[in-house]
């Protein structure tokens, strides 16, 4: 679970950062670019890898298995021999499991930043005492940046995860 939060987490930091060199003509474009690739990239991540890790589809394997010379590299490549060949009980206490925790981390992890401007706002007053400066005293009151597109593209990939 953690490994899929922080690849989530760095590859919208990337994916906000290679948008730059897209060479958008406007910056609504960029934004729309990385809200769709944020969404593409969180969803496959969080829901669909996980889906085919854990699936067992027999046919499937059988016949990665058979093309394989070495029969030891199958176990080196997880997809389709899986713990569960259909969705059980099991199933949702281990992937269900799973993927909804990662789902929930990756809800409230961008509010964590917002909560630590609230918490300095409310130590503003003992803070603005020991800024000497105007432009210290402007950075402290702006906060964090709100990236609107990254955070649009990570909501619609839980959605759709969800629904």
């Amino acid at each position: 679970v953690s490994v899929v939060v922080i690849f989530n987490v760095l590859m919208s930091v990337v994916t906000r950062t290679m948008a730059q060199f897209e060479r958008h003509a406007t910056r609504a474009e960029m934004e729309v670019s990385v809200a769709m690739s944020v969404f593409a990239g969180q969803f496959v991540n969080t829901a669909l890898v996980a889906l085919l890790v854990y699936a067992r589809i027999d046919a499937v394997y059988n016949s990665v298995a058979a093309g394989l010379d070495d029969p030891s590299l199958l176990a080196t490549i997880p997809l389709f021999g899986g713990l569960f060949a259909d969705i059980s009980k099991r199933w949702y206490s281990v992937v269900g499991a799973s993927i909804l925790t990662t789902v929930l981390i990756n809800l409230l992890l961008p509010a964590v930043p917002f909560f630590f401007a609230l918490v300095q706002r409310c130590l503003l007053p003992c803070l603005s005492r020991t800024i000497r400066t105007q432009a210290l005293l402007n950075e402290v009151f702006l906060g964090p940046e709100f990236i609107l597109s990254a955070r649009y593209g990570s909501f619609i990939a839980i959605l759709f995860v969800c629904f």
